[in-house]
């Protein structure tokens, strides 16, 4: 049976998830969603762990009781690399800060409340600092939140220039995809197994060129399989939508065929329709596919409720939210009767 995991994503602690919004996620036939995770190593006081964490722990428990999965991103955060402001990355272009509403969705661009930049020649973006820390917070996260955790995932997009102003320059584009896995992801996957040897492993978030497959290789090479089962990335189109999704897809597609049989799942960990409103329709076209992905993560959820209830934390459902409830409903529900008939 191939039933298709439909996922959505939500901003981790310090956000705290409306209490009525995942009884709305799961109206739309939700069953998983990617939980962003921002890790303040730079301030290892135990009180900090114990802010952040009961934040998270209680973003988790809320998704459980109303049966979502937690697939849960975890992001390094420190504070302290943009003068005190929180920052996604060091790595990240300029810096960029982005600034939250109360349903911890970013302002659209243009928006004068979107965001911080901080330029480019700032010293923590050009020559970020070692990240230490990794494979103790791995342990420690496993430790205390492991059971409830489907799948654990480090970073986001570390081969996108967005993420990662190294990669601006060809010449520092291995320096910089190399000190995100070796400082960063590895240690933490490391850190993970040793507490929950059997944990589902996620990565590496990919959206761009060549990341994939060289996320796939460290993972192989470096975390001992099969921990690390579900390779993901993220088929935007960064051009015309569908028509670029659909061929970022073959590109993505052609890193994983590359590998021969690849023992993980295929995950599109993020994706969306550019707010033209077309998801629906490129839905209907993949789920039609042979070949499917195992997890869809569709990136923002706002689309599936009426914007003006949303806003009061009522959520109703949009005519697009209907249409994907519906299209993923039918599908799963049309794998289940094929399982049945072969049994």
């Amino acid at each position: 049976m191939t039933e298709l995991s439909f996922s959505i994503e939500i901003g981790g602690a310090p956000y705290v998830i409306p209490e009525k919004e995942p009884r709305g996620l799961a109206g739309i036939g939700a069953t998983r969603c990617r939980l962003w995770n921002s890790a303040v190593l730079s301030h290892p006081e135990e009180g900090i762990w114990r802010f952040l964490h009961s934040h998270l722990q209680d973003n988790i428990k809320l998704l459980l009781d109303h049966g979502i999965k937690v697939d849960l991103c975890t992001l390094w955060c420190p504070a302290h690399m943009a003068e005190g402001k929180t920052t996604y990355y060091p790595y990240t272009t300029g810096a960029w800060c982005w600034n939250l509403d109360e349903h911890g969705n970013a302002y659209p661009a243009g928006d004068p409340r979107h965001g911080q930049h901080f330029a480019d020649h700032r010293p923590w973006v050009t020559d970020p600092p070692h990240m230490s820390g990794w494979y103790e917070y791995g342990q420690r996260l496993a430790n205390d939140l492991g059971p409830y955790i489907t799948s654990f995932s480090w970073g986001n997009e570390l081969g996108g220039d967005t993420y990662n102003p190294l990669v601006h320059n060809p010449a520092r584009w291995d320096e910089a995809f190399n000190r995100m896995w070796y400082e960063g992801a590895l240690p933490f996957f490391r850190g993970v197994l040793d507490v929950k040897p059997d944990a589902f492993l996620a990565g590496p978030d990919a959206d761009g060129e060549d990341a994939l497959r060289r996320g796939i290789i460290y993972a192989y090479r470096y975390v001992r399989p099969p921990a690390m089962r579900a390779a993901s990335y993220h088929p935007y189109s960064w051009g015309e939508f569908p028509r670029d999704s659909y061929t970022r897809i073959e590109k993505f597609r052609a890193e994983l065929d590359s590998f021969g049989t690849l023992q993980m799942e295929e995950w599109w960990s993020e994706c969306g329709d550019d707010g033209t409103g077309s998801g629906p329709e490129f839905l209907r076209e993949v789920l039609s596919w042979s070949r499917r992905p195992a997890l869809i993560n569709w990136h923002d959820r706002r689309q599936f409720f009426v914007g003006s209830d949303y806003d009061r934390g009522v959520y109703t459902l949009s005519d697009f939210g209907h249409q994907v409830a519906a299209l993923f409903d039918e599908h799963n529900q049309a794998e289940r009767r094929r399982a049945a008939e072969s049994t």
